[in-house]
């Protein structure tokens, strides 16, 4: 991984873990070390099954791999990990092959469930105390309401658990926008759309002109806020159907369906008048853009780095202008 890559796996709010085919561990982000008590340079070179219990190990190596490895992808699966201490640490697995400069991977992100698990415990609990309950004497029915109204609070304690843990998994925490994992996901849904009825569409891909310098002379607080501020301005301007994502540092992506190029462009051109004329503490901000339209043989790497060329021809050509590939 590039060390800017790295930068953006430190900053996710989950832990992440990719290895090779083989399930040699490739590289992991800060989130996960500082959960496992150990280094980087610890885990490098590991099996991943080496990192979980002797019952999640057999389980991922029995169930879990063979259906990655079949389907290319695996969701929602609950494993514990091992710390340094022998402490079990529950965790909720997504996982996906991906490619990385030709070469597959398989990309996972870790979310601790240790709340879920002692709400799920308690709920089991109170179950059974309930189940217990319907078997007594009169004289219990009352303790037995009780207890069925704690199970309702548990019950709506977790939904509530859970609702957070998917708007954090799709979440950008900085910026508030859908993350990378959302644009991943609905540019696969309009390339399958296209595929399918030849439905257009067309994505922009931009990023702040001269992000570096304004956070080695205002501070990270500073471009914090700047990133923030664009947020906001360009979220004022979607249609509906517009997903605005952050994808990473100062990078983002618009998803426009329905749209052909012309007409991203005249979006993209007023997005960036907007970001140019807009207020911001450490003065003037202007971004470049970079748009392109769907053609028949894209798949997700295509489309991207077509994207990125003409953003690339945008920052050659002086910064603050639209370009198109």
């Amino acid at each position: 991984m590039q060390s800017k890559s790295k930068l953006t796996l430190n900053q996710i709010p989950c832990g992440y873990i990719a290895t090779d085919l083989k399930s040699q561990i490739t590289a992991v982000n800060k989130v996960l070390c500082e959960w496992l008590e150990t280094s980087e340079e610890e885990l490098l070179g590991k099996h991943i099954g080496t990192l979980m219990t002797t019952s999640s190990r057999m389980l991922f190596l029995g169930n879990i791999l063979p259906h990655l490895q079949k389907n290319q992808q695996i969701e929602e699966n609950y494993l514990l990990l091992k710390t340094k201490l022998q402490d079990a640490l529950p965790v909720l697995i997504n996982c996906k092959e991906i490619l990385h400069d030709n070469q597959a991977y398989y990309s996972y992100a870790l979310m601790k469930m240790q709340r879920r698990r002692l709400i799920e415990e308690a709920l089991v609990q109170e179950r059974r105390r309930a189940e217990m309950a319907t078997e007594e004497k009169e004289a219990m029915n009352l303790e037995l309401q009780l207890a069925q109204k704690e199970i309702v609070q548990k019950q709506q304690a977790l939904e509530i658990a859970n609702a957070e843990l998917q708007a954090l998994s799709a979440t950008d925490t900085l910026t508030q926008l859908p993350n990378r994992r959302v644009y991943e996901r609905e540019l696969e849904k309009n390339l399958a759309l296209y595929q399918r009825s030849r439905q257009v569409f067309s994505i922009i891909l931009f990023d702040i002109d001269f992000f570096k310098k304004i956070n080695d002379l205002h501070g990270h607080d500073i471009g914090d806020l700047v990133l923030q501020n664009i947020a906001k301005i360009l979220t004022k301007q979607l249609r509906e159907i517009d997903i605005l994502t952050r994808i990473g540092g100062e990078e983002f992506v618009i998803i426009l369906p329905l749209t052909q190029v012309d007409q991203a462009k005249d979006v993209a051109e007023r997005h960036r008048s907007a970001i140019a004329k807009g207020d911001f503490v450490c003065g003037k901000v202007t971004a470049s853009f970079g748009v392109t339209q769907v053609h028949p043989d894209d798949n997700n790497s295509l489309l991207y780095k077509r994207a990125d060329q003409a953003l690339y021809l945008a920052k050659q050509n002086g910064r603050n202008r639209v370009e198109i590939k």
